[in-house]
């Protein structure tokens, strides 16, 4: 199997903040069937007057793959995710720097709904420690 780029990975800038600083996106989705990476990137530069200048940063990454067998209905997949917010960021400082790791897996019930079942452990600065088991469902039309 040879991995593709299904759409391009694309740096947008997607806005300002309201002292001006800049909102920065990437997405990059790639995969060829059954499996499928993901992965989204902001990055915010704060220059506060007065204060000295701060990058917060973020990001998540999946990956999944879709098993040939049970008619394809189950797609176990593992997420990480990252926020990393500088104590000295005047406006983003009162979220907790972020680290989680999720593992779980997808049942296709039909073409418009889902069940997922995940495992999840969430660690935040000075904060303690989140691990537990979350089902859910999902519908699209």
């Amino acid at each position: 199997m040879r991995l593709i780029n299904v759409t391009p990975p694309v740096f947008t800038m997607t806005g300002t903040t309201q002292n001006s600083s800049p909102i920065v996106t990437g997405l990059a989705p790639l995969g060829a069937a059954p499996f499928t990476v993901v992965s989204l990137t902001p990055f915010i530069g704060q220059p506060v007057s007065g204060a000295g200048a701060s990058n917060s940063q973020a990001f998540y990454v999946q990956t999944a793959y879709r098993l040939p067998w049970g008619e394809r209905l189950w797609k176990p997949y593992y997420r990480l995710e990252y926020i990393h917010i500088p104590l000295a960021d005047a406006i983003f400082r009162a979220v907790p720097s972020f680290l989680s790791s999720t593992i779980g897996a997808r049942y296709d019930i039909s073409s418009f709904a889902a069940f997922k079942f995940e495992y999840r452990n969430y660690s935040r600065r000075n904060l303690p420690v989140i691990r537990g088991v979350f089902l859910q469902t999902s519908f699209t039309f």
